[in-house]
C-alpha cells in the first residue's frame, strides 16, 4: 500500500511538473538520509513555534510520517536543502527519524526556488502562515545574498515599494520584531508607521526602548490599532525628538549629565525638557563666567600692567583732544580762529547785573562774574561772540541762552541782531529759590532760557517749556546750570558726536553734560579759577568718577 501511495505521489508530480517547468527543469522523489537534510537559506520561515513543532513531532510519532507531504529540497552541494517544510524537517529530526521523504528539484535558479517556496505553504494539519516578520527577515536575507529589490519584487509579483519598506522593517530592533511578532494586532500596515520615527541619534532613550513605548502606549488605548493612531503617537515622539536636538546641541559641558537626568526621571514631554534644559543652561552660563574669571585671575602682572597702560594711553589721548577744545581765554579770539561746525550753542552768559551772592556769611563771599559789571557791556560781549558763533554754526543750528525776566527782553533783541530767529522763552525751575529782596517781593525760583534757531532745524523730542532740574556739578561757581537740565536740551536738539558749544563755560557743566551723552564739545573760560575746575570736572568724566 505504501509503495502504491508513493508511486502515485511520482506521478502526481511529474504531470504537475509538466505545466511548471521547462526540459531543463526536473523534480524527483527520494528517502533521504536525515543527517543529509538541513533548512535552506531561501527557505522563508525564520523563526518557528515550539508548541507547533511539538505538535508535529507527536503527530508523527502516533501515524508515522505522511508521505503526501514530502519536504520540498533543492542540492547544496551534497546536502538536501529544504526550502519548503522546514517545520516538518525539525520535528522529525527531534524524535530521531533516520530518513525522510523528500521531493528534489534541480535545474532551478534560485529566485525560482525562492518563489517556489513562498508559493508552497504547509498543508492540512501541518499548515502555519508565515509571520509577517518571518516575510521582513527573509526579504532582507534575498538583499544580503545579492538579490536586489526588482529581482525581490519579481521574483514574488510584487510591487518593488513593498519590496523596499519590507526591507526597512526588518532592520528594526530585534526587540521591536519581537514584541511585533508576540501581538497578532499588529499588522503590517500599523507597523509602517514605526519607520517614520526619528532615530535620534544623542536621544536619552535608546531607539529600540522608544518603538517600544510607541507600541505599548498604542496597545493600552485600544485592542484593535490603526495606522492613524500609530501615526499620531510617532508624531509625539519625533516632536521630543526634536525638542530634545534643539536644546542638547546647547550643553556642550554638560550633555551626558542631561541626558542621564531626563532618562532616570522619565520625562516624555516637551514642557519638562524644556524646563531642565532651562536649569542646566544656568549651568552652562555659570561655568562660562567661572572659566572668564579664571582667565583673568591668570593674566600676569606684566600683562594686567601692559593692559592699563593701553587704557591710560587712551584716556591721555581722550584728554588732549578735549581739553585742547577748551580754552582759558577771551570767547570772542578763541572762536574766531576754531574751525569747525557747531549744531547747538547752549550758554549762560554774564546778565549785565554786577551780580555776587548774597547766601554765604559765616564765609566770604564768592567773586563777582568777569564782564558782568553792567548790561551794555555784557550785551555787546554777547552779540559779539554769538556773531562768530553763527558763522561757525551748521545751516540747521540751536541757540539756548539763559537770562533772566529782567533784561530778557535786551538779550532777544541781540539775538535777533545776530540773526537769529527767537522762537521761545523756556522756565527753569530751581530747586531753590533765591534771596533779592527778602521783604518786598516774592522768591524768585526760575530763570529764562531764550530758545532761537539758525535755519529750520527740528526737535528730536518736544519738551515742555517748563524744565526742571537739580542735578549740579561740585563747584564754587555762583551760578551753576544742572547737569540734567543739560543734557534734556542737548538730546532734544542734537546727534551722537554733534559739536555742543559754550563761550562761558564757567565750572564745565556744557562739557560735562555733553561728553556725557556721547556728543564733541568746543568751549572757553576766561576766568582762571573756574577754567581750571572745568578741566578737572572733564578729566573726573573721563576717569568714569562720580562727580555728581
Amino acid at each position: 500500500m505504501e509503495l502504491l501511495t508513493i508511486c502515485g505521489l511520482l506521478l502526481l508530480n511529474y504531470l504537475n511538473m509538466q505545466s511548471l517547468f521547462t526540459e531543463n527543469k526536473a523534480s524527483r522523489f527520494e528517502l533521504a538520509p536525515i543527517g543529509k537534510v538541513q533548512i535552506s537559506k531561501h527557505n522563508p520561515r525564520k523563526q518557528r513555534d515550539k508548541n507547533h513543532i511539538d505538535g508535529i513531532a507527536q503527530s508523527i510519532s502516533d501515524n508515522g510520517y505522511d508521505n503526501a507531504y514530502p519536504i520540498k529540497c533543492h542540492l547544496e552541494g551534497n546536502m538536501y536543502a529544504a526550502f519548503a517544510g522546514g517545520t516538518r524537517l525539525t520535528a522529525c529530526q527531534m524524535i530521531g527519524l533516520e530518513t525522510v521523504p523528500v521531493l528534489v528539484y534541480e535545474g532551478y535558479s534560485d529566485a525560482e526556488i525562492w518563489a517556489m517556496a513562498y508559493k508552497d505553504q504547509e498543508q492540512g494539519k501541518t499548515q502555519k502562515q508565515f509571520s509577517i516578520v518571518d516575510v521582513w527577515l527573509d526579504y532582507a536575507a534575498k538583499a544580503e545574498q545579492g538579490f536586489t529589490q526588482l529581482q525581490i519584487a519579481k521574483s514574488l509579483n510584487l510591487g518593488e515599494a513593498i519590496v523596499n519598506y519590507r526591507i526597512k522593517l526588518a532592520r528594526l530592533p530585534v526587540g521591536v520584531l519581537g514584541k511585533i511578532l508576540t501581538n497578532e494586532v499588529l499588522n503590517e500596515r500599523v507597523c509602517r508607521e514605526l519607520l517614520q520615527s526619528s532615530p535620534g541619534e544623542d536621544f536619552y532613550l535608546p531607539y529600540d526602548t522608544t518603538l517600544i513605548e510607541i507600541i505599548d502606549n498604542v496597545l493600552a488605548r485600544t485592542k484593535e490599532p490603526t495606522a492613524k493612531i500609530f501615526e499620531a503617537e510617532v508624531s509625539k515622539y519625533n516632536s521630543l525628538i526634536a525638542c530634545f536636538d534643539a536644546n542638547y546641541k546647547d550643553l556642550p559641558d554638560f550633555k551626558d549629565e542631561f541626558k542621564q537626568e531626563l532618562a532616570d526621571k522619565g520625562i516624555r514631554s516637551e514642557g519638562e525638557i524644556k524646563s531642565l534644559f532651562n536649569k542646566y543652561l544656568k549651568k552652562v552660563e555659570q561655568k562660562a563666567k567661572q572659566a572668564e574669571n579664571e582667565k583673568l585671575a591668570q593674566l600676569t602682572k606684566l600683562e594686567q600692567e601692559r593692559i592699563n597702560a593701553e587704557r591710560a594711553a587712551a584716556k591721555a589721548t581722550a584728554q588732549n583732544v578735549i581739553f585742547d577744545r577748551i580754552a582759558n581765554e577771551d570767547c570772542v579770539a578763541f572762536f574766531a580762529g576754531w574751525q569747525g561746525r557747531v549744531k547747538v550753542v547752549l550758554t549762560d552768559p554774564p546778565y549785565g547785573m554786577d551780580f555776587q551772592s548774597n547766601r554765604r556769611t559765616a564765609t566770604n563771599k564768592l567773586s563777582k562774574i568777569e564782564n558782568d559789571a553792567d548790561l551794555g557791556t555784557a550785551l555787546q560781549l554777547c552779540e559779539n561772540v554769538f556773531s562768530v558763533l553763527f558763522s561757525k554754526m551748521e545751516t540747521d543750528a540751536t541757540l539756548f541762552c539763559f537770562c533772566t525776566w529782567k533784561n530778557e527782553f535786551e538779550f532777544r533783541q541781540m539775538i535777533e541782531r545776530v540773526g537769529f530767529v527767537v522762537k521761545g522763552s523756556l522756565i527753569w525751575v530751581k530747586p531753590n529759590h533765591g534771596t533779592g529782596d527778602l521783604k518786598g517781593t516774592f522768591a524768585p525760583k526760575h530763570e529764562r532760557i531764550i530758545h532761537a534757531v539758525k535755519g529750520n532745524p527740528t526737535l528730536n523730542k518736544r519738551l515742555p517749556d517748563v524744565l526742571n532740574g537739580s542735578a549740579f556739578l561740585d563747584t564754587l561757581h555762583p551760578t551753576p546750570k544742572p547737569i540734567d537740565l543739560l543734557k534734556s536740551l542737548i538730546e532734544c536738539c542734537s546727534q551722537d558726536s554733534d559739536f555742543i558749544a559754550d563761550p562761558f563755560l564757567g565750572c564745565g557743566s556744557t562739557a560735562v553734560s555733553a561728553l556725557s551723552i556721547n556728543r564733541n564739545f568746543v568751549g572757553s573760560e576766561i576766568d582762571k579759577g573756574y577754567y581750571g575746575e572745568a578741566l578737572t570736572n572733564v578729566l573726573k568724566l573721563i576717569e568714569n568718577e562720580n562727580i555728581f
